[in-house]
């Protein structure tokens, strides 16, 4: 669809928006490449396309991509700060989840982070009702609700890698874990990752990087 013509009807007046806008400005003033910009927000409207090409030629996109990781280093912060003030889980689970919630609006509701979000907020109601539901049926379950809420997210690049990989982390944890030394076991976890993805790399990008395992 190709639009002739744009028209403003009104201002938004959101709130949520507002501080959306504002917390863009001030990364935008910290840092104009758009590095910062990516690695928070996970909008690469800013960086160089040449740039993002040589990351897809090195197989490293993913690393620029909002995901886990993200998620996991901004709970593990909030929880450390919770354990300080109270160890009540209700407390400190619901202050978590509120600011997930923010955060998603902040991506734009990015597979990879909707993915994590949803598993946080099932650990969270598993923990706190000691429900005691596995790992494996925590990602299914996951990968339901996401496919409800959006059932074209399957065509979506970062939800193929997201789960994929995810499913495979969790099928072969114990095998990861009992490879002794950091470096060979981040060396064997990155292999794994690499065979998983090769074919969604070959069928969306059509060529595949054997260094992007340690890169």
């Amino acid at each position: 669809m190709i639009a002739n013509n744009i028209i403003k009807i009104e201002n938004n007046t959101s709130i949520l928006y507002e501080l959306k806008s504002s917390i863009k400005k001030k990364i935008y003033k910290i840092d104009k490449t758009g590095y910062i910009n990516t690695f928070i927000l996970g909008d690469k409207s800013l960086l160089d396309n040449e740039i993002i090409n040589i990351y897809q030629k090195n197989a490293i996109s993913h690393l620029f991509a909002i995901s886990g990781m993200h998620v996991s280093l901004l709970v593990n912060i909030i929880l450390y700060i919770l354990n300080k003030i109270s160890y009540n889980n209700y407390y400190k689970y619901t202050i978590v989840s509120i600011i997930l919630l923010l955060y998603l609006f902040l991506t734009d509701y990015t597979s990879s982070i909707i993915r994590t979000s949803i598993i946080y907020f099932l650990s969270f109601i598993n923990k706190c009702f000691n429900l005691k539901i596995k790992k494996i049926d925590l990602m299914l379950l996951t990968l339901i609700i996401a496919i409800t809420i959006n059932v074209f997210i399957i065509y979506d690049i970062g939800f193929q890698f997201s789960y994929i990989i995810s499913f495979t982390i969790i099928f072969l944890n114990k095998k990861i874990n009992n490879i002794k030394g950091k470096i060979k076991n981040s060396l064997y976890l990155s292999y794994i990752c690499f065979l998983v993805s090769l074919p969604i790399c070959i069928y969306h990008f059509n060529n595949i990087n054997i260094l992007s395992i340690i890169l």
